[in-house]
This record gives C-alpha cells, structure tokens and sequence, in this order.
C-alpha cells in the first residue's frame, strides 16, 4: 500500500499478490489488491478480487456472529446446552474457526472440549502459531504436561519472542522433571520479562541445583 500511495502502483501490486498468496483467507488483501487491479486497468483481476472478497468478507461476518453466540451460551447457558450453540461454528476445513473455537472453549474453562478443534487446526495449519500455542495452553491447563509440551515447543519455536509460549514451555519442562531442558528456556523468558519474580525463583532452584552437581 506504501508503494501505491507514492504512485508506483505496479510494485504494490506485486506485494500485494504475495501477500494474498501468504494470507489467502484475509479479506482486506483480496480488496486492497482488487483496487491495485483497477487502478492499474486489470479489469478482469479486480473482478475475480472483488468476489472473493465479498465472499470472504461475509463469511468472516457469520463467524463473528457465530462467535458471539457461542461466547454468550458458554458464559449464560449450562455447557451441555452451549456446545450445542457452538458447534454450529465447527468447520473441520477451516482452521482459523476451528481456532476460535477452541479459544472460546479455553477461555470458559472448557478445556476437553477445546481439545478437539485446536487439534484439527493444527492438523490443517501446522504454521498457525494461535493454534499451537493454544493447544499447549489446554493441554498444561489440563495437566497434560506430557502432552503440552511438543505444542508449545512448535509455538515457542515459531515465535521466540512470545513470552507466554516460552514460559509456559520452560513451566511445562520443569514440571516433567526436565531440568536441563528447562533451565535455558526460562532464562529467555526471564529475559524477556524480567519482572516476573515466579519464573526468577524457579531460575534460582534450577541454578542451585545444577551448582551442587
């Protein structure tokens, strides 16, 4: 957009198709390089753009209704009654929903039904670092630290910088006794949040304990 606000539209546009290449589900690229088409005479291009926009963009509309509702029902109706309501959200093709929903299950303490969709967006998106820290987060939320720790691993691997994902994988590791394994994943944690006293402490006992070997 940067290239065709200075006017060079031809540069921006092939920015744009790669973008919508990397982001083919975000319906604001498919607009933005529908524009770049028609500014640059493409007509047939900016049709095929405009349309998958609109598509996009009312499927996108029906999944934040979808995620209102099933938000409401898990927090007003009994669970039993509010999967029902969720699961009109379940699309076992589409991992962003899929995502979502195991993140609304997550956040309603629901975490063995956020099992199942957070594992299928993964099995469809396997670069999708919401679902794979999700999926992490449900599984130590569930103690399951056996289990939550290849997820985190592939979170904290896809983004290093994402303290929550690390912490949790230098918890999940300490917690099953891997104490060398733990010791430099909570080191860049603390690094990258210094003011947490809790992981410090935890720093303090690995550090003594490895000094006494």
């Amino acid at each position: 957009m940067a290239y065709i606000s200075s006017g060079d539209i031809a540069i921006g546009t092939k920015w744009l198709e790669r973008a919508a290449k990397l982001l083919p589900r975000d319906y604001r690229v498919h607009y933005r390089l529908a524009r770049a088409y028609s500014s640059a005479g493409r007509e047939p291009e900016a049709t095929r753009e405009y349309d998958v926009y609109t598509q996009l963009r009312n499927e996108h509309k029906n999944t934040e209704k979808g995620a209102r509702d099933c938000a409401g029902a898990l927090r007003d109706q009994p669970l039993a009654a509010a999967r029902e309501v969720c699961h009109g959200m379940y699309d076992p093709s589409d991992p962003e929903k899929l995502t979502l929903l195991g993140q609304l299950f997550g956040d309603a303490g629901a975490f063995e039904d956020a099992l199942d969709p957070l594992e299928r967006a993964v099995q469809l998106d396997s670069k999708s670092f919401e679902a794979w820290h999700n999926l992490g987060v449900t599984y130590f939320r569930l103690q399951r630290y056996a289990e939550a720790r290849a997820p985190l691993e592939t979170a904290a691997a896809l983004r290093p910088e994402f303290y929550p994902s690390v912490v949790l994988l230098g918890a999940t590791l300490y917690l099953l006794g891997d104490d060398d394994g733990a010791l430099p994943v909570l080191e860049h944690a603390y690094r990258l949040n210094p003011a947490d006293t809790e992981t410090a402490a935890v720093l303090e006992k690995l550090r003594a304990g490895r000094r006494k070997k």
